[in-house]
């Protein structure tokens, strides 16, 4: 494949806030402190992104690899967005031009994606959505933000004390599709009856792509695998995902093990070009999950999370809410199984506890989940899922490049090796 235009090292000491400093202050304006970087993504071999911050306000960098993709990129901005390039100053976010690293600047709360994202960002009119007795704005904040895929934001009381909702934005029609699958499942015996918690929907607005809901009691449990927190957890999660796969909610688009597979082969022509010994690894385990695949069956398709794992609940005094329908599908169940199994390893185990306690814990996971749903499992089957996540999760790192990336990658992909050959669980957990 022909090689990009633009280099990722050069680029990454291109895009230091020192080295921007000029076109970064004239979006950020006036500032006691200088902008700091909140957060990268390598969209290989794409472009590169860098989400710049300064206090509550944010700036995003798109940088191309390729000056042709940069000069198209640039031309459809002119044709939609003429009045926001080279103006720095625009209330609803300014767009400059970084022609030398083949980059574009824009500040929040424009995104090209998400026309009307500014909206999001208007106490008044989400007031107004809301019905709030009183006439007042509520107070908007970023939660999280990632150009070009969606936002969360929190919305507070006029005071700014207490959340009076939360909002999600994406560029796509998934937030609708969201509301209607929480509309479904807040209505379900499982919710009703406690074995399933979550966030009440409050509205969907189509004009601006954004989903409403009330605030849930609880926050995100720390990583740290060898506590009872965390067991308390993986019970909780498998009581829940077994009332998900039992409840009558019929959308969202099929996935498969095949749409994994090609996910992750996708991904190989470019790692050849990162990693060549990561390639071959990557290459072999691909042709491992299509090998054993076709020697198993697969199971009925049933309604599923399609992003299940620890950090998508909520604890608070013992119990836990699951958040985030974002990627809800109809899927076998081991998918969802096997999803959240690849995430229960630590990407930088501390010692020999930390990985001892995440076999523990995917054993009370997968027992809970069989003794609640009263279905027998197929581990083997369990196991190709649980694979190919872990690979998923090997090439993250590969794409962040933070640290000693080649060495959590190649320790995750050996991973999915080993649960291949052996998808038992820990029998310190429970009986196999």
């Amino acid at each position: 494949p022909r090689m990009p235009d633009l280099k990722l090292l050069p680029l990454l000491e291109a895009t230091q806030p020192d080295r921007l400093r000029e076109p970064l202050g004239s979006l950020f304006g006036p500032a006691a402190e200088p902008p700091r970087v909140e957060s990268t993504r390598l969209q290989a071999p794409i472009c590169y992104w860098v989400v710049y911050r300064n206090g509550g306000r944010r700036v995003t960098l798109k940088s191309f690899f390729s000056g042709d993709d940069y000069v198209e990129y640039v031309a459809e901005l002119r044709a939609v967005y003429p009045e926001r390039l080279g103006h720095p100053e625009h209330p609803n976010g300014g767009v400059l031009l970084l022609p030398e690293i083949n980059g574009i600047l824009w500040a929040f709360p424009f995104d090209p994606a998400m026309p009307e994202l500014h909206r999001c960002f208007d106490g008044a009119w989400i007031a107004g959505v809301l019905r709030r007795r009183s006439r007042e704005a509520v107070q908007p904040e970023i939660v999280s933000y990632r150009p070009e895929i969606g936002a969360v934001f929190a919305y507070r009381g006029p005071q700014g004390r207490r959340v009076v909702a939360y909002g999600k934005c994406s560029p796509e029609e998934s937030c609708g599709r969201q509301y209607v699958i929480m509309n479904r499942l807040w209505r379900s015996p499982a919710r009703e009856s406690g074995q399933l918690r979550l966030a009440r929907p409050l509205a969907f607005r189509p004009e601006a792509g954004l989903l409403l809901q009330a605030p849930v009691a609880g926050t995100p449990i720390s990583g740290e695998r060898n506590r009872s927190a965390f067991l308390q957890l993986v019970t909780a999660a498998g009581t829940a995902l077994a009332a998900i796969h039992g409840c009558d909610a019929p959308f969202g688009r099929e996935r498969h093990l095949a749409d994994l597979v090609r996910r992750l082969a996708d991904e190989l022509p470019d790692l050849a070009l990162v990693s060549p010994a990561l390639h071959r690894a990557l290459g072999q385990l691909i042709a491992q999950i299509e090998s054993r695949s076709e020697r198993g069956s697969t199971a009925a398709r049933v309604a599923s999370h399609g992003d299940f794992k620890w950090d998508q609940f909520l604890e608070y005094r013992g119990r836990f809410a699951l958040i985030d329908f974002e990627l809800f599908c109809q899927a076998e169940p081991s998918y969802d199984l096997g999803y959240f199994c690849a995430y229960l390893p630590p990407s930088s185990p501390r010692d020999w506890r930390d990985s001892a306690a995440a076999e523990m814990l995917r054993g009370v996971f997968l027992h809970t989940y069989a003794e609640t749903s009263g279905t027998p499992l197929d581990l083997s089957r369990v196991a190709l899922f649980e694979s190919g996540m872990l690979a998923l999760r090997a090439l993250s790192h590969v794409w962040r490049q933070h640290g000693d990336w080649q060495l959590r990658a190649s320790q995750l992909l050996d991973l999915a090796f080993e649960r291949l050959v052996n998808p038992e669980p820990d029998s310190s957990g429970h009986p196999r």
